[in-house]
Formats: C-alpha cells, structure tokens, sequence
C-alpha cells in the first residue's frame, strides 16, 4: 500500500507547524543593574561626541525648501546671515539682518526641537542647534538653496 496521499505524510501538515527556534541575537540575555548603569553612564558621558558626530555624519534628507522673509523681517538681499531650520518635513531659509542677528542667535540657542544652522552670506557656519540629526539636512538645502540664487 502506498503512503502518498495518507495525511501522515502531507508535507503541508509539516510545514504549517513549523516553528523556528529563536536566534540567540535578537534574544540577548538581560543585563545586570550595575552593566546598565554603566552603559547609561558611559552614554551620558559621551553626549557631546556623539551629538557632534551625528551632526557631521547624518544622512541629509532632500526636502522641500522655502524661502521665509516674513519670519524677520528681512530681504533676501539685505541679509547678512541666514538661519536654515527644519520644520517637520520642510526646511525653511530665513534671511536675518545684522540688526536681529543677536536677537536671533539668542533665540535659535534655546531652540531644541527643531534643526538649525545660522550661516553667515558668505556660507560660513556661524552655529547651529537643535537636534543634530538634521544639521546636514539644513546644510544640504542652504547650500541648495543659494546655488540656486547663484545659478537663477
């Protein structure tokens, strides 16, 4: 007799109950207190370096740019510095007079949400802040953004 087609040996039966073992990897074994008091202090050291380095090495997003001369008041072409920040999914250039320029490093400076660089018309970076995840994004669509002025 043949066992082809009893449900003993229905390879479909099989596969269904098929359940992979979980991968040691994805499972790892939990840390003591004093290991996660270490890594936590350890990360908290080191906050500065790894914010500086994300703000050096982050992919930059290409978002949609928008030129803001409402924001303070100031014409593109009376600027002498430019503050690129990044508003949810839009990157706005706002163009700062020398007038409000301390007014405006002041206020970027307790800025946390939002990314930002204030760059000077000359392209010199004068500060930045805000997360540092999106500092080359505001880089990107500045250098974008004045080529473009350059280019017409």
């Amino acid at each position: 007799s043949s066992h082809l087609g009893s449900s003993h040996c229905d390879s479909s039966h099989r596969i269904s109950n098929f359940r992979p073992k979980p991968v040691s990897f994805l499972h790892p074994p939990p840390i003591s207190m004093a290991e996660f008091v270490a890594l936590a202090g350890a990360i908290a050291e080191n906050a500065e370096a790894f914010e500086a380095f994300w703000s050096e090495h982050a992919f930059a997003s290409d978002l949609p740019i928008k030129l803001d001369e409402e924001k303070y008041g100031c014409a593109k072409d009376d600027a002498v510095a430019f503050l690129s920040v990044q508003e949810g999914f839009e990157v706005f250039i706002r163009p700062v007079s020398e007038e409000a320029l301390p007014a405006v490093r002041m206020a970027m400076s307790g800025e946390a949400l939002h990314s930002w660089i204030l760059c000077s018309t000359m392209g010199e970076e004068l500060s930045n802040g805000g997360a540092a995840l999106g500092h080359n994004t505001c880089r990107q669509s500045l250098g974008k953004w004045m080529l473009e002025q350059i280019n017409g």
